[in-house]
């Protein structure tokens, strides 16, 4: 059985982390989606005279779409199947392991 080291990956250095975002359709029907009815929904409070903080609206941007744009588009979720744990079955495999400890 072949274990993949640390030693046999790349690293992950920072100029190979930010040269290989990818965009990615879904992604960006995830983000845009969900960041154009908030937008609108702020457009009907502040249309009404209501307020709404605009630190509001930038944390929504910055940490929650953010989070999905570099979770789905940076460089870890391009090399995801390089540097994480898949679960593949077949000897040896995770499936495998699993399943003989339980």
């Amino acid at each position: 059985m072949s274990e993949l080291t640390a030693v046999q990956l790349p690293e992950p250095t920072v100029g190979r982390l930010r040269g290989t975002w990818q965009p990615d359709a879904p992604a960006h029907l995830l983000v845009a989606v969900p960041g154009g009815l908030y937008g609108w929904g702020v457009g009907r409070v502040r249309g009404r005279g209501g307020p709404w903080p605009v630190v509001r609206p930038a944390a929504f941007v910055l940490f929650g779409l953010g989070a999905v744009v570099v979770a789905t588009m940076s460089g870890p979720a391009v090399c995801d199947r390089e540097l994480f744990w898949t679960a593949e079955p077949g000897p040896g495999g995770a499936g495998q392991r699993l399943s003989a400890a339980l």
